[in-house]
């Protein structure tokens, strides 16, 4: 018995020796200069490492798309050269990944993934804004990186983002000739093997070295293309997107229509968008699902408003932020920012449209009614009615020459920035009669302290009494949908 206890801590300690030299062994690391390059047919591109602690004899590509087998590595000028396929057909991928393997000086293999691709590329360095529309597929876009002379960043970053795997290989890259960071890279495009495209909403950010965010856009990837056929609609002279700002639809067709056609709240004049509903009915007002660039699932931070937090710099550095207050006709800004942030007459620097378009003023709501049918001639019909538009959560509205669906994505309270699509009691009617829902959208109008709003509601005990109303005053501490008009 003392025997096999013998044996027994020998072979334990023979194992924990093991053990500790296997953790000895030195690790390293390879850092490449870029996570992706994109490529015409057969064009030649170079990317730099970084070894740390590596045997860069031991370098190779381990992993390739097919097609891509000329790569090229250099350990003495650390550098990877790679050339596209010269045409992509049969069985050569368009884009993949190319795996790096190379072993540590302690025999620890290590590695670094580069994307390549033969892909649409969309230039916008000349759109500058706040928001950027992106509705290609399987496309490189380049921004601007236009931060003021002097201001150099360190990264940029996802802020938030509503899918893992909507901003992909985000970079920013060097002007050629001075070194200096001008633009940002980004891809939109899902897995080769997944052919579907993944819609959705980001904020992205310039970060200094120390995290502090010098700038910040709205990347809204959509199918939805303002310049196609039905992607506009005129009213009081007036071209108006057919779609609120973040919207993946513009229908309430079914409950996955209907979620999707909400898109992003503001508070007026601020340009950061919080993320919709999580619930097509904007259940117990709960926001819908956002994520860092890691996958961490990420929340919205409702603030109180003070002097200190009720400004712009305060938002830049906390996007996800929404400032309360206890007062409903309450300003989210402090009187130390500069009014009006949002202008009915042009575009402002906090305006959040993308290029060319700007928050909607109250004249451009002015006539719209509800073109769905709501007169009923017998309590039958009535209560027909009230079934079918229940759950409709919004209208199409119409000025008699184009038409719309509007969501009834009611607004996020100044109260705590929950999501309130239900019963308001400055409109003529009694409690629970305007349920179930409500929709507000900003304008750039403004009424003394207070900012003008467009709404509408359904009236569930009397469907005919279901009404529209513009240029409603109301607090800027409210959260509400977007719609853009071109500049």
């Amino acid at each position: 018995m003392r025997k096999l206890t013998w044996l027994v801590s020998m072979a334990l300690a023979l194992v924990l020796t093991m053990a500790s030299c296997s953790d000895d062994k030195e690790t390293g690391a390879i850092k490449l200069d870029h996570s992706a390059l994109y490529f015409s047919e057969g064009e030649t591109l170079t990317v730099g490492f970084i070894p740390e602690n590596l045997n860069l004899n031991t370098l190779s590509a381990t992993n390739k798309p097919k097609g891509w087998d000329d790569v090229k590595i250099d350990t003495q000028k650390k550098t990877i050269t790679i050339t596209a396929p010269a045409e992509i057909k049969d069985e050569t991928e368009s884009s993949g990944t190319i795996r790096f393997s190379v072993a540590s000086t302690g025999g620890v293999v290590t590695s670094a993934a580069l994307f390549v691709g033969v892909v649409n590329k969309v230039d916008l360095r000349d759109k500058e804004a706040n928001c950027y529309l992106l509705s290609q597929n399987e496309t490189q876009y380049t921004l601007p990186l236009d931060l003021g002379e002097g201001v150099t960043p360190a990264k940029v970053s996802i802020l938030w983002q509503t899918d893992y795997s909507l901003i992909k290989y985000l970079q920013m890259e060097k002007d050629l000739n001075t070194g200096t960071p001008d633009h940002i890279s980004l891809y939109i495009g899902s897995s080769p093997t997944v052919d579907r495209f993944i819609e959705g909403n980001a904020l992205i950010g310039a970060l200094d070295k120390n995290g502090k965010v010098l700038k910040s856009w709205h990347v809204w990837v959509t199918k939805y293309d303002p310049e196609a056929q039905d992607g506009t609609i005129e009213v009081n002279g007036y071209t108006m997107m057919t779609r609120n700002i973040g919207a993946l639809a513009s229908s309430s067709k079914d409950k996955e229509s209907i979620l999707k056609s909400y898109g992003l709240y503001y508070q007026w004049g601020n340009k950061h968008p919080l993320v919709g509903p999580l619930y097509f009915n904007c259940a117990n007002g709960t926001s819908g699902s956002i994520f860092d660039d890691k996958q961490k699932r990420l929340y919205l931070e409702p603030t109180a408003a003070t002097a200190q937090t009720g400004t712009v710099a305060y938002t830049l550095q906390h996007p996800r932020a929404f400032l309360t207050t206890e007062q409903k006709d309450a300003d989210w800004a402090a009187s130390t920012e500069q009014q009006p942030l949002w202008s009915a007459s042009q575009k402002s620097a906090n305006d959040p449209c993308p290029k060319g378009w700007r928050v909607a003023p109250a004249a451009a709501f002015e006539g719209l009614t509800i073109k769905d049918n709501i007169n009923a001639t017998t309590p039958e019909e009535e209560e027909q009615l009230a079934k079918d538009y229940r759950e409709k959560f919004g209208w199409t509205l119409t000025n008699g020459a184009g038409e719309s669906f509007f969501s009834a994505a009611g607004r996020r309270s100044y109260l705590d920035g929950k999501i309130h699509n239900y019963y308001d009691e400055s409109l003529p009617t009694r409690y629970g009669e305007m349920q179930p829902w409500v929709g507000y959208y900003w304008t750039a109008d403004t009424e003394g302290s207070l900012s003008k709003a467009f709404c509408f509601w359904l009236k569930l005990d009397d469907v005919k009494a279901s009404g529209v109303r513009n240029g409603r005053p109301m607090g800027r501490a409210n959260g509400m949908m977007v719609r853009c008009v071109r500049e």
